[in-house]
């Protein structure tokens, strides 16, 4: 069997995983969606009453219809390339618009009839605060009081009417601005009313605004399938665990999940039609569980780094290998580990391929 990976530069997952597989015999192929199209090459070709062929090449790998792929795990992608300067000024615009087509058209055709992890519909609709929060709701889990909005006077409203309760901002998706070697994050933070800015600013960009949380813990579950691994984040930034985690200052332990939690957090994951995800919950001083969001693509390497016996590498290979969407894991006699597998030979080539695909300008 064979198992396609998108990816891009960086991707130590994707790396990981790959020698995980190997190690269980299974052969892996990755896909380099921004190498498209000044570095990589896509041809798809159509006749009547034959199947569709397809051939993508680029510097460093090919496949093709031959290439018969059992799992596709969706992990990264990377928008296309801009149009280069081959391309005159006036027809840009054209060009980018053909190529941004392109791409999102012909992502889906390699291992069609896969396995995805996850399905490119379900990924790009759950890929959302707002969709999340709503079905979140419909399968009982509780939410945190939110208004996502670019109106000021909303805004306002909202943070009068939680007081004096505490208010927190988070972007629809994270971001990060680069400054030479300086880099700034856009990480969960407690706001008042004093700290918007201006109405014109508030009005040009939508954000989430939420009732803050107090938190006794902060819980991690990372769901495959029908297997669930719940870590309980020991942060000291209370605010946003990431902090913690870049500051070298987060710790974490295994969790046993409620029973009746574990059937929600399933019954979310359907819902959105996810097969793979990483839910974060607050857990209050009073013993609440409260959903915050799911990553569905999201890491589950750090994870194990800090809670070996969570055996993620092992369980997540395995799910991809299994290909069926009630997965449940058994540990093997020796399960693979991710402090063995990261220090080998395999993970270091397989990594240093994904980054020989160097980051170029995108659309």
């Amino acid at each position: 069997m064979t198992i396609l990976i998108h990816t891009i530069p960086g991707d130590v997952h994707a790396a990981a995983v790959q020698a995980a597989l190997l190690r269980k015999n299974v052969a892996s192929q990755t896909w380099h969606t921004g190498d498209f199209p000044s570095h990589q090459s896509a041809t798809f070709t159509f006749r009547p009453g034959q199947p569709h062929a397809y051939s993508i090449r680029d510097a460093y790998d090919s496949f093709d219809q031959s290439s018969r792929f059992d799992t596709v795990w969706h992990r990264r992608i990377r928008p296309p390339q801009a149009p280069g300067d081959s391309v005159a000024p006036l027809d840009r615009e054209f060009v980018a618009r053909e190529i941004s087509r392109w791409a999102g058209t012909s992502l889906p055709l390699p291992g069609q009839d896969a396995f995805w992890v996850n399905d490119i519909r379900h990924s790009t609709h759950a890929d959302n605060k707002l969709v999340q929060l709503d079905a979140a709701q419909k399968v009982g889990l509780r939410i945190p009081a939110t208004v996502a909005t670019n109106s000021p006077d909303d805004i306002r409203a909202f943070l009068r009417a939680n007081a004096p309760r505490q208010t927190i901002y988070k972007p629809l998706r994270g971001y990060s601005w680069h400054f030479g070697d300086h880099q700034l994050i856009s990480y969960t933070r407690i706001l008042t009313e004093a700290d918007l800015p201006s109405d014109a600013l508030l009005s040009a960009c939508p954000g989430v605004f939420q009732e803050y949380v107090e938190k006794h813990v902060e819980l991690r579950v990372t769901i495959m399938g029908k297997h669930c691994v719940a870590v309980a984040l020991h942060a000291q930034d209370k605010e946003d665990w990431r902090v913690s985690s870049e500051n070298k200052e987060l710790t974490a332990s295994a969790f046993e999940l409620p029973a009746a939690l574990r059937e929600q957090c399933l019954a979310l994951m359907r819902k959105l039609g996810l097969a793979f995800g990483c839910l974060d919950f607050v857990v209050t001083p009073q013993g609440e569980y409260v959903f915050l969001e799911v990553n569905e693509m999201g890491q589950f390497l750090w994870v194990e780094e800090l809670v070996p016996e969570t055996l993620l590498l092992d369980a997540f290979s395995s799910f991809l290998i299994a290909g069926e969407p009630d997965f449940t894991w058994r540990r093997p006699e020796r399960p693979l580990r991710m402090a063995e597998v990261g220090d080998s030979g395999d993970y270091r080539r397989f990594l240093q391929l994904i980054n020989s695909h160097v980051d170029r300008p995108t659309l």
